[in-house]
């Protein structure tokens, strides 16, 4: 048999203070649709034992549906004990689909505790969010355009 495609899955490790890190994973399959079909058996167990940038990859996967089925409710739930374990990432990503009410009720507030978790540990992302926040009066928050200057400028 032979193999003609390979896949390229990349996913944001560890942020660090001048860019971000990447892991890059290669599956080589016999074709383009293969490529979509349980690529990430992997994670499941990692993330099961707590490994937590398993955790949320794979709380990436359930929300975008690559190599899983789409399960926005999955998403929310790995993503949560990553964001419980400090990771910037699920902690931006958490605040999002909850602002959203992706996998779960929207809820502004909590979704704003999140992404200003995420934005403490350097989440370019997230310190913007918490900047618009601040400017639009969100979460709770009553407008600051100081704040928002502050958070923006940050990012």
């Amino acid at each position: 048999k032979h193999f003609h495609v390979a896949c390229l899955h990349t996913s944001p490790m560890l942020q660090v203070f001048d860019g971000t890190r990447y892991s890059a994973i290669f599956w080589v399959k016999t074709s383009k649709s293969t490529c979509k079909q349980g690529t990430t058996p992997w994670y499941e167990g990692m993330a099961a034992a707590g490994d937590v940038d398993a955790q949320f990859n794979l709380g990436q996967l359930h929300r975008t549906g690559h190599g899983v089925p789409k399960d926005l409710s999955a998403a929310v739930a790995w993503l949560t004990r990553a964001a419980e374990q400090g990771h910037a990432f699920a902690q931006g990503s958490l605040g999002g689909m909850i602002a959203r009410g992706e996998g779960t009720e929207v809820h502004a507030t909590l979704a704003l505790q999140w992404a200003m978790r995420a934005a403490k540990l350097g989440s370019v992302d997230a310190q913007v969010n918490v900047g618009r926040a601040h400017l639009n009066g969100v979460g709770g928050l009553r407008r600051d355009f100081s704040s928002a200057a502050r958070w923006l400028r940050r990012a």
